[in-house]
């Protein structure tokens, strides 16, 4: 009974085809990750197919991967090369180049239920092998929809997890994409993009990406043929950085000719980053992105910041404001001047050094306090007021005398200088009280 299952499964399974999201363009130079591999013109016509008109580009991964025995086309001579991809057949395809296929147990079943699988599914079995290679999470095999079309970006997930290289796409999760519709790229999968564009595998076209659009079976030929003929010995190389008292910055590891695109980043307090040198001497300066082709060393170069301290004297004489290199020594300006008033300082303090930061500096002045004394005129005692100058008396203070209304305080004991309040305290002073007798 399984022996006749695994052969209905083959069956259905010789027509999955997958995407790249390389779109080749006519005549180019071969790309990064193309098979080698020759075939004689008597194989290839045996798989040439009559509906590939305007995808010359694909044609020979086409014909490459059907004399393989990975593809083939849907019958009467068609290939339907603009088909979407199922989501089902980029998960097996992926499989089938790891070589999984023979380890299928129908009788496994990691999950209870796949809400859009019945349990007895000949699909239930690959989902169960794809979550144990850890091609597909647990959760997203629960909404896993076989029969919906294939994004580019979700295939980019599934082949750098079959490559076991989700590490080094997490690295890159920060790198800008080199598409102009980087934007639509869903924001847990760029690390992902990023890496499958740099070994190749997925170039994009017209620069952008179309994260989101179905995969063609013409586009997952070529894919795959890439995939099939990836250099398992390609060189790795490594990036190493000297941050010259900079924050740490990890090697990075890439593939030969695989770039690195966005400038690493360290910080260094007082300074700022001028760039990154292939030379302690900086003569030989990083762009980006940068294409790794060797073992190397970036240096980084730093250039001091200049920090301005300026004085808010809080009423006082003008004081110019410092501007100096960080670190370098301050001199102390001239102390400034207010009325009679004593300079107590600074607030905050004045630095010996220029700090990593603007920063401004308040006057503290000594606070000089008045007495303001009251001649009630006949009227109820009023108590003096000590404060400092510039304190306000907010309502006129209450004296009461028999007979009589007090009208109000006046400044000069002619009583002609009326005294209106608020009053600000600024000297030494005795008010007087007027009345006007009750009739």
């Amino acid at each position: 009974m399984k022996k006749s299952f695994k052969i209905l499964i083959s069956s259905v399974l010789v027509l999955v085809l997958m995407m790249t999201v390389a779109f080749a363009v006519p005549g180019r130079d071969a790309a990064l990750g193309q098979l080698k591999k020759q075939y004689t013109e008597e194989q290839l016509l045996k798989f040439e197919f009559n509906d590939m008109t305007g995808y010359d580009w694909a044609m020979k991964s086409v014909q490459h991967m059907a004399v393989m025995g990975k593809i083939k086309g849907i019958g009467n001579g068609k290939f339907a090369p603009s088909s979407a991809t199922k989501q089902i057949e980029v998960l097996i395809m992926t499989l089938r180049y790891l070589g999984l296929e023979d380890d299928l147990d129908l009788d496994v079943n990691l999950l209870p239920s796949f809400k859009k699988l019945k349990a007895q599914d000949w699909m239930v079995s690959y989902l169960n092998l794809a979550i144990e290679n850890d091609i597909l999470t647990e959760e997203e095999a629960e909404d896993f929809n076989p029969n919906k079309p294939a994004s580019r970006s979700m295939t980019a997930v599934y082949i750098i997890r079959a490559l076991d290289m989700v590490d080094e796409a997490e690295d890159m999760q920060d790198d800008p994409l080199p598409y102009n519709d980087a934007a639509a790229v869903p924001e847990d999968r760029i690390g992902y993009v990023n890496l499958i564009t740099d070994l190749g595998l997925m170039i994009g076209h017209n620069n952008t990406f179309q994260p989101n659009k179905p995969l063609s079976r013409a586009e997952m030929a070529v894919l795959f043929e890439r995939l099939y003929d990836l250099d398992d010995d390609r060189e790795w190389y490594t990036v190493q950085f000297h941050v010259n008292g900079g924050t740490d910055v990890d090697d990075i590891e890439r593939y030969e000719n695989t770039k690195i695109y966005s400038e690493p980043i360290s910080t260094k307090t007082g300074y700022t980053l001028e760039g990154w040198y292939t030379d302690s001497d900086f003569n030989d300066k990083v762009t980006f992105p940068y294409t790794v082709a060797v073992d190397v060393i970036f240096y980084a170069n730093w250039t001091i910041n200049e920090y301005t301290i300026t004085f808010d004297t809080a009423g006082g004489t003008t004081i110019a404001a410092i501007t100096q290199d960080y670190g370098t020594a301050i001199t102390a300006p001239a102390e400034p001047t207010k009325d009679d008033l004593e300079f107590l300082g600074w607030s905050p303090a004045l630095p010996a050094t220029i700090p990593a930061m603007n920063m401004t500096l308040t006057a503290q002045w000594e606070i000089e306090e008045y007495t303001v004394s009251f001649e009630e005129n006949g009227g109820s005692t009023v108590a003096n007021i000590t404060e400092g100058y510039g304190t306000e008396i907010d309502t006129a203070p209450t004296s009461t005398k028999t007979g009589y209304t007090l009208e109000g305080w006046y400044s000069n004991d002619e009583l002609t200088d009326e005294v209106e309040f608020p009053y600000s305290i600024t000297e030494n002073i005795t008010l007087y009280a007027k009345w006007s007798e009750v009739e």
